[in-house]
This record gives C-alpha cells, structure tokens and sequence, in this order.
C-alpha cells in the first residue's frame, strides 16, 4: 500500500519476522474479515496520535493513521492491533484523526482525511478479498465480512462501549470512495440459525474447527478442546454438557441437531 506523506514509527519500523511489535499481538491464525474505522477523539494529526501511541502506558494502537494531509501506516497488518477488544484478531483498523460528536458537515469539511482512510479501505479490501460494504451492527454480530465502525462493534457483538466514529459520520461519501465502482452493493440479509449446518460424530469439517474455537472462548470452564476440526470424544463431551445446560434433555452431545444449533445461535455462534 503506497502511503502519501506517510512516517515511519518506531513500532512499525521493528518488526522483523518472527518479533510482534509492542503494542499488538499476533492474529492467532484468525482471518481478516473486517476493517473497522475509528476516531481518535484527542489528536488532531496523524503524526500526533502516532506519538501519543509510542508512549509505553498506552495499550492502544491502530494499523493506520490518517487525517487531512498525511497517512501513516503504525503496524503491519499481519499483526492484532488493540482497538476493538474482541474484534482485534479478525480486524484491520484505521483511525481518522476526527471526533465522534463532529456533526455531518464537520466531517464533509474533511474530505481529504475521508478520501485518504477511503483509500486505505479500497486498498484492503483489494488485498484481503473483503466487500467494501458497510455491515450493520446486526452484520457484524453475525461475523459478516465488510467494512464498521466501532460501534458496530460495540452494538453488534455486544462487546465495549465505544462510540467511534460516531453517528454522524458519512458513511453513504465514505463508502463510494472506497468503493471502485462508485456504488454500494446491497447488504447480504442476516443469517438465522438455519445458516449453521448440522454436526455429528466423526466429521470432519471447518464448522466443527469454528465451534471448538467459540466453545474454549465462551465456555473456558469446561471447553479446552483443541481446533482440530474433528467432531470426536473430546468435542462431543463438551457439546453433552453444554445441551446440559441449555435444558436441552435427552442430549448426548453426538450431534448439534436443531435444539442445540439453536442455542448456540442464541450464545453468538455464526459457524
């Protein structure tokens, strides 16, 4: 990605190939599925907020850093930055030198700093084969790929209280910069519980990697499963106790049958 009057941080310049700069954390093997943007409710430059973020009490931190004139690039996106708590591992963030209370025609009076994130987001949506497609919170929550703000995230999953960039931010402008075609496609409509397939014992299968990997984060009490992917002894104790505590009767754990997809539905699992 070609940065514009961009500058070189500290962070960014030590990565080698096997060091995690301060200040981030590694991806875990998570896919990228979103880009988020943010506000950086302080600093009025990229170069300011890139200081502001090198000091060592700030556990802070952004991919990109952006305002009218200049772009900075502070990680790379092989790395978690820390903006968005949960959301960190899946997301790759910029952060708009701007407020969340600015009015609509305080952040159209900035249309350089929206054309320059615009660019970052068409950019990344380019390399990392997302739709350049604003999700709604109920999208995000249902781990749609595409582009939010922060709170979306906040609302969607639940998770935090940020408000950034805040409700007056452009979104319609913003997104026909960062889209090449000049036009937003139609949002894809949110699954229901139907959109999780079926499991059972013996398979084999991405699904069953993704629902050992929310069993160990959302139940850490009973679930340490390894993400194989492989639905067998381990998995199917775990899913027995979890139908346990659903009330689901009559459950063995052998199988995620309608009952059970449905409250895993219910606790936030999207396959």
């Amino acid at each position: 990605m070609a940065l514009l009057g961009s500058v070189s941080s500290g962070r960014a310049s030590s990565l080698g190939r096997a060091v995690i700069p301060r200040g981030s954390s590694s991806r875990g093997g998570t896919r990228i599925s979103l880009v988020s943007v943010h506000t950086s409710e302080g600093a009025t430059t990229a170069a300011g907020l890139m200081h502001f973020l090198d000091q060592p009490d700030v556990e802070a931190s952004y991919h990109i850093l952006v305002d009218d004139e200049n772009t900075i690039r502070y990680l790379p996106d092989e790395v978690a930055a820390w903006a968005m708590l949960g959301g960190n591992p899946r997301a790759l963030q910029v952060c708009l030198t701007g407020f969340a209370h600015w009015s609509r025609s305080d952040w159209l009076s900035h249309d350089g700093m929206l054309r320059r994130a615009a660019k970052v987001v068409v950019d990344w949506c380019l390399t990392h084969n997302l739709p350049p497609v604003k999700l709604t919170p109920a999208q995000v929550g249902a781990d749609f790929s595409g582009v939010c703000g922060h709170w979306d995230w906040t609302i969607g999953k639940r998770d935090g209280t940020h408000t950034d960039p805040g409700a007056n931010f452009p979104w319609d402008a913003f997104i026909k910069y960062a889209n090449p075609g000049g036009v937003n496609p139609p949002p894809a409509p949110v699954p229901d519980p139907s959109s999780i397939p079926l499991m059972e014992y013996g398979q084999t299968s991405d699904t069953v990697a993704h629902l050992q990997v929310f069993m160990n984060r959302m139940f850490s009490s009973y679930s340490r499963l390894p993400a194989t992917g492989f639905y067998g002894d381990l998995t199917s104790g775990v899913i027995r106790e979890f139908q346990r505590r659903s009330g689901i009767s009559g459950g063995d754990g052998r199988n995620v049958g309608l009952k059970t997809r449905q409250a895993l539905w219910d606790h936030g699992f999207r396959g």
